[in-house]
């Protein structure tokens, strides 16, 4: 039994002709796959163009279920352009979104940095377009003394909220942190941390203390011992009746953990925070109810994510998912799974392609993806994922076995063997890029005979192992009583073998050239003295009752 996807290689060009620009354009394409516990398989391509002259988004969205397409589906838009400047160091100096028209890009929102020689923060503008002008709507100002220690950082809104951290040292040590907020012409304490050493120097102590408005005077409010070997100091707090909560604060007075639990619905949650390149990222994220969530982050060692999983689960389901990005943070790959205790699972998995107008993005969509399953003889369009360059993209296959064409985007490919498919894209300007297909079936059904034997001597044909019924044809017709995996042919013609399982297979013919059994008189003796002359030595074995069949 064949199958053949049958897809109009129209809706494929016109779904992807707006990628086949040479202007100033991005494009992304993003591949969605899905499957169920009943075998229905969804591949869903979303393709996105963004026009970085005019600022329009004009997207297609294309679904695939059981080898049957929809219609593409294609909308028009805008979207934000970031843009990110740096200095010789590498430091963002200015980061910037712009707002799409469809004719151009207007300002939207912006944040400038300035930093000390040694590339510490000094200033953090951001700033909102208001149509005319920008309007800063925070601002965050370091100040350092001469050992590029710390002394204040300042920050304030456009709602009028000014509040600052004053830092004080003994030498090189840090002593305390205060922190006040602005009111009514006047700067008012807030909170306060005290930081105590041991005799040999080292950090021993912290304490949080909070201002007291009416005694005008810091109360102590927690002290905790710092941990050498976690290098921060743990805190309890007491919340409501039975619940707690404990986090910790690093050297440099951040909370890196932190732990909830309530003893009043049963909730808990824990959080972890460590440091890539200077910053505090999040690590983990660990919430339990009547449920639970359990979330992972990981960076490179410049603070970009780079993956996230995440892990969930109640009494009726479970799911887990992870994504991973590129250098930039960009999505690369992401896949997931769900089960329900009630029955039904299913699996997704997503893929991400770049281009721009000087770089082609090439892949395709796996054969497997496309048919539950594949079988011997069956044939499905190669579904091509290409973006980018200047079209028109010229292709070239290799090799050509069992393709409807070598030098289009989606030729038919025939799936009576396994193959691994090359495929080259050009474009109109040199662009290249390439990728590979294959094609493998569920099941293959081969012939096996030796070749080796003297010329037009009889041949034992053996048909792939582990069916129940074999059918042997000889020039397309039925060798009746013959269905055992071996058939020895004696005579010429075009052999064939058909099994009937999840498949329906016929195997590739094979052509013999026979003679027919030749009949052979003679006597069958033993070489008693092994000199291959009969003589009055040998043992002749059919004088001794002995008949045999050759």
């Amino acid at each position: 039994m064949k199958n053949i996807l049958l897809v109009l290689a129209l809706i494929f060009n016109t779904a992807f002709l707006f990628a086949q620009t040479c202007g100033n354009d991005s494009v992304v394409i993003r591949h969605f796959y899905r499957i169920d516990d009943q075998g229905d398989q969804t591949n869903t391509v979303y393709t996105d163009s963004f026009d970085l002259s005019s600022g329009t988004r004009y997207s297609s969205q294309l679904q695939i279920i059981n080898s049957i397409p929809g219609n593409p589906v294609f909308t028009q838009g805008t979207f934000i352009r970031k843009l990110i400047s740096y200095n010789a160091l590498m430091d963002t100096t200015e980061y910037l979104e712009l707002q799409g028209t469809g004719s151009g890009f207007i300002n939207k929102n912006k944040i400038e940095f300035t930093y000390t020689p040694d590339e510490r923060p000094l200033t953090k503008v951001q700033s909102i377009w208001n149509g005319t002008s920008w309007s800063i709507s925070k601002s965050e100002v370091w100040t350092y003394n001469s050992s590029d220690l710390i002394l204040n950082y300042l920050v304030s809104d456009a709602s009028g909220n000014i509040s600052q951290n004053n830092y004080f040292y003994t030498g090189l040590q840090q002593t305390s942190i205060q922190f006040q907020n602005y009111s009514s012409g006047s700067w008012v304490n807030e909170e306060q941390y005290l930081i105590t050493y041991d005799a040999a120097d080292m950090r021993d102590s912290l304490y949080v203390q909070r201002w007291d408005i009416d005694l005008g005077i810091w109360i102590d409010s927690l002290q905790a011992e710092y941990d050498t070997v976690k290098y921060a100091a743990k805190f309890m707090l007491s919340l409501n009746p039975g619940d707690t909560g404990y986090y910790y604060i690093d050297s440099l007075n951040n909370i890196i953990s932190h732990d909830y639990e309530s003893y009043s619905n049963g909730s808990s949650r824990s959080q972890t925070w460590d440091y890539f390149n200077n910053h505090l990222k999040i690590t983990r994220d660990n919430y339990r109810i009547d449920y639970h969530d359990f979330r992972s982050y990981q960076y490179n060692a410049y603070g970009f994510l780079t993956g996230e999983s995440n892990n969930s689960g109640s009494s009726i389901s479970s799911g887990s998912s992870g994504t991973t990005y590129d250098d930039f943070s960009n999505p690369v790959s992401s896949g997931g799974s769900y089960s329900s205790m009630a029955g039904g699972s299913s699996s997704t998995n997503t893929n991400y392609y770049y281009a721009s107008s000087d770089q082609i993005s090439l892949s395709y969509i796996p054969g497997e993806n496309l048919l539950r399953t594949l079988c011997q003889g069956d044939s499905v369009l190669a579904y091509a994922l290409v973006a980018g360059g200047c079209g028109p993209y010229t292709y070239l296959w290799s090799p050509s076995t069992g393709l409807s064409s070598d030098t289009i985007a989606n030729p038919m490919v025939s799936t009576d063997n396994q193959i691994q498919y090359s495929i080259t894209v050009v474009d109109s300007i040199g662009n290249t890029a390439s990728s590979f297909f294959n094609i493998q079936p569920y099941e293959i059904l081969s012939v096996q005979f030796d070749s080796t034997l003297c010329s037009g001597c009889p041949v034992v044909l053996r048909a792939t192992s582990g069916y129940a019924n074999y059918q042997w044809y000889k020039n397309d017709t039925l060798i009746y009583n013959e269905n055992q995996e071996t058939y020895t042919a004696t005579e010429s013609g075009i052999y064939t073998v058909r099994v009937n399982s999840y498949c329906d297979m016929v195997s590739e013919p094979i052509v013999l050239t026979l003679t027919g059994l030749t009949r052979i008189q003679g006597y069958v003796y033993l070489d008693m003295d092994s000199d291959c002359v009969y003589n009055n030595f040998d043992r002749n074995l059919s004088a001794q009752g002995i008949t045999y069949s050759y």
